[in-house]
């Protein structure tokens, strides 16, 4: 009995769907220039302990234009602005289910700055102070 599949039939689920949203993200963002935070200085409060699922994920481009968080569940978190850059940051939420991304505004200079992700669920949470950059 042959127990083989085609590859392609798996091509069209859902799953496929969610990883081409986040590949569509990270196209556009400078992915070479993007290093793990373990400073746990930026995210100050609700940042989940590392090894676990509720971990937050964070990582910043080395000249910190830009900082890109894995938030798994949706919560609150607080973070550091005033570690992250002495400049003004846009922030938008991005939805790896939808590949929709939601502006929020600029902000900056709050050592305590705290958002609250627009679910339950999983979403990606985009600071960058790079005017050209666009989300997708």
């Amino acid at each position: 009995m042959n127990t083989y599949v085609h590859y392609s039939i798996g091509l069209n689920t859902e799953g496929i769907q969610f990883v081409s949203y986040c590949f569509n993200l990270f196209d556009r963002l400078p992915l070479h220039q993007l290093i793990p935070d373990t400073t746990q200085n930026i995210i100050v409060s609700d940042g989940g302990q590392f090894g676990n699922i509720d971990y937050i994920c964070t990582a910043r481009a080395y000249d910190a234009s830009f900082y890109v968080m894995y938030i798994p569940a949706g919560c609150a978190i607080y973070v550091n602005l005033v570690e992250m850059s002495d400049k003004r940051m846009r922030v938008h939420w991005y939805n790896p289910r939808t590949g929709k991304s939601i502006r929020i505004g600029h902000v900056g200079g709050d050592p305590r700055f705290g958002i609250v992700a627009p679910d339950d669920n999983d979403w990606l949470l985009i600071f960058d102070c790079v005017p050209e950059w666009q989300m997708p």
